[in-house]
């Protein structure tokens, strides 16, 4: 699954948030598992780190739950860092608006839309985990 809006498309997983929307802060735990550039996958065994600490109130970030992300960004994948997640999440609409997928990754459901695409194409993906596998990988993709 690719979508190529933009130079990069980054599947990756929010492992951790501390959020105190009062002072508009929010910690962001990220782990990127597949990179994709165009329709080619980068590297896909690689897993990138990225902590963040972002004031949502300065970076107009949303405050978003634990959970698998599609997300998009530019730049090299090499290059990703706080600054290149700001741009990630800040690209995320209207380009794309990524359903949450919810749950304890047994079976899990979420709606991806992509404004590139037809009414009538949009499709329901379904993420389903293999026993023992891990949430970040080995994930199928079902149209």
């Amino acid at each position: 699954m690719n979508f190529c809006l933009a130079d990069y498309s980054y599947k990756g997983t929010i492992v951790d948030v501390v959020s105190d929307e009062g002072a508009g802060y929010a910690h962001y735990d990220v782990i990127v598992s597949e990179v994709f550039h165009g329709t080619n996958v980068v590297d896909p065994e690689s897993r990138i780190e990225v902590t963040t600490s972002l004031s949502a109130s300065e970076c107009g970030m949303p405050s978003l739950p634990k959970g698998i992300y599609l997300f998009q960004g530019k730049g090299s994948p090499k290059e990703v860092s706080s600054c290149n997640v700001v741009k990630l999440f800040s690209e995320l609409s209207p380009a794309i608006r990524v359903g949450l997928i919810s749950g304890d990754y047994t079976r899990t459901r979420a709606y991806f839309y992509d404004n590139m695409r037809p009414a009538t194409g949009i499709p329901e993906v379904t993420m389903e985990e293999t026993t023992g596998a891990s949430p970040l990988r080995d994930v199928e993709y079902n149209y």
